[in-house]
């Protein structure tokens, strides 16, 4: 699956590109191996927007799980919690 990203190199470059990756948490590591600090990633074909509007409803153990994990690696790889969050409203909400 391709995935689109921004995100800032440590000279505070901002910096877009695509990558190949069976889900978000491998691209999270991806740029976290490049020294990347992710800024948004989003999937080129429509896995998020499957799961638009799911906080509408009650969210379900794997919906829990998916959250967590995303936001886990975020964090692993130096984003701030509060770009995390933001960026988890962003990606799991349009």
């Amino acid at each position: 699956m391709k995935f689109q990203y921004t995100a800032i190199q440590s000279d505070g470059k901002i910096v877009e590109g695509e990558t190949e990756a069976s889900a978000g948490g491998e691209v999270l590591e991806q740029l976290g191996a490049k020294g990347l600090r992710p800024i948004s990633i989003k999937p080129i074909n429509t896995l998020f927007r499957a799961r638009k509007g799911f906080f509408g409803s009650s969210i379900n153990a794997q919906d829990q799980i998916f959250i967590t994990r995303y936001l886990a690696l975020m964090l692993k790889v130096g984003t701030d919690l509060f770009r995390a969050i933001d960026i988890l409203i962003e990606d799991l909400i349009k």
